[in-house]
């Protein structure tokens, strides 16, 4: 098992520039991770003397990113923003293969009212396996997460429902775009995530450890401190061989404490010492 973080508490102060790549990148050495996620949020433009610059910077410090999230739309009304959306999600796969980051989690699209569930399904199948081209071109993995909302969206995932992620994840079987298994988003749907997990393991490529504070509520918590089935899940993986990353979600608010605390849980959780 490895271990990387994607610092959710830290976003407004990376992305105003209040903390620079590099303080993330030494704070989480520090605490012994493994490699860092980050949000294409972070970065303030695809330019390659100032990626080159960042790579740069994380090479000195040994640091690697395992991990970036995107937000691809690929569920809108409109077929021209959807191909849009397309093309701003390849030049997000090209950036990351610049900066030798393994994998880029994409997500579904928004909700959206008056849609058949299986027709989107197909719709967005269609265009990762266009995305799933490129990013075989550059070296890089992709990874579809049961994903919740972001800063970046005015509403839910359409796979926020657990039988839309389900019928998504059933038309990508065969593919070689995996799934980064969400411990908290199935919850915070209503759902229980178990049979979820059960179900869809031999898809899982890695594992976003997150809570949340109620069933049916989206709402990061620190971590092991919500209603999210975290220690259970990591033993059945563990049970069955699983030994990719474990990539914390740390969204709980507290800063570098909380994401200090959700290594150490995390690490104890794992070990089976929670």
């Amino acid at each position: 098992m490895k271990l990387s973080c994607l610092p959710v508490s830290l976003y407004s102060d990376i992305i105003s520039g209040k903390m620079t790549m590099e303080e993330w990148a030494d704070e989480a050495s520090a605490m012994g991770l493994d490699a860092i996620d980050v949000s294409i949020l972070f970065f303030h433009n695809h330019t390659s003397n100032y990626l080159t610059g960042i790579h740069s910077i994380l090479r000195e410090r040994n640091v690697d990113i395992t991990m970036i999230v995107v937000y691809p739309n690929f569920t809108h009304p409109d077929a021209l923003q959807r191909k849009r959306e397309l093309d701003y999600c390849i030049r997000d796969i090209a950036l990351a293969s610049q900066l030798d980051i393994r994998y880029v989690r994409i997500t579904a699209g928004q909700r959206y009212p008056e849609t058949n569930m299986e027709e989107l399904a197909k719709q967005v199948t269609h265009y990762f396996l266009r995305c799933e081209e490129k990013a075989k071109e550059y070296g890089v993995s992709l990874v579809y997460e049961n994903h919740g909302r972001p800063a970046a969206w005015q509403d839910f995932d359409f796979t926020y429902d657990t039988k839309a992620f389900l019928a998504l994840t059933h038309h990508l079987r065969g593919s070689e775009v995996r799934v980064n298994f969400d411990t908290a988003n199935t919850v915070a749907f209503g759902d229980d995530p178990l049979p979820v997990f059960e179900e869809i393991f031999p898809q899982i490529e890695t594992i976003h450890v997150a809570d949340t504070v109620a069933y049916g509520t989206f709402k990061h918590v620190d971590i092991g401190s919500g209603k999210a089935p975290i220690q259970e899940i990591l033993a059945r993986a563990r049970k069955k061989g699983y030994d990719g990353w474990l990539c914390i979600e740390e969204g709980s608010g507290h800063g570098l404490e909380g994401v200090r605390r959700a290594v150490q849980t995390v690490r104890r959780m794992w070990e089976n010492k929670y």
